[in-house]
């Protein structure tokens, strides 16, 4: 395998770690908002500064995507015909982060003591 063909193995992988790390992240944040009462106050009195960082970290992941897919092409073309697996990257974090916005957004707009949707200690 030549050098250019590794490196572009390697952003590929990059890629896949990326990804696999927003998404672990987004519902890394669910969870904990939906098992700490604390950060779910948090949440209700921050909402739009939560928001906005999950918007925040969103771009920065996919430009980060972006970046390793071109230059993923860019040291071997035969990587190209991968640009589905790219787009579908970009799409899984997305949905996970408008998901997480959603259930911030709720958060948020309901009152700590209407919302009993804390999980139970384990």
């Amino acid at each position: 395998m030549s050098d250019r063909a590794e490196m572009a193995q390697s952003y590929w992988a990059l890629s896949n770690q990326v990804t696999g790390f927003a998404v672990v992240e987004m519902i890394g944040i669910v969870l904990a908002a939906a098992a700490e009462p604390s950060i779910k106050a948090g949440i209700e009195s921050n909402g739009g500064l939560t928001i906005g960082f999950i918007c925040v970290g969103t771009l920065l992941y996919i430009l980060g995507l972006v970046h390793c897919y071109y230059k993923e092409v860019k040291c071997s073309q035969d990587h190209d015909i991968f640009k589905s697996t790219h787009y579908a990257r970009i799409g899984l974090i997305i949905l996970t982060n408008l998901l997480g916005i959603l259930w911030v957004w709720y958060l948020a707009s309901t009152p700590l003591e209407k919302n009993n949707l804390c999980m139970p200690p384990l």
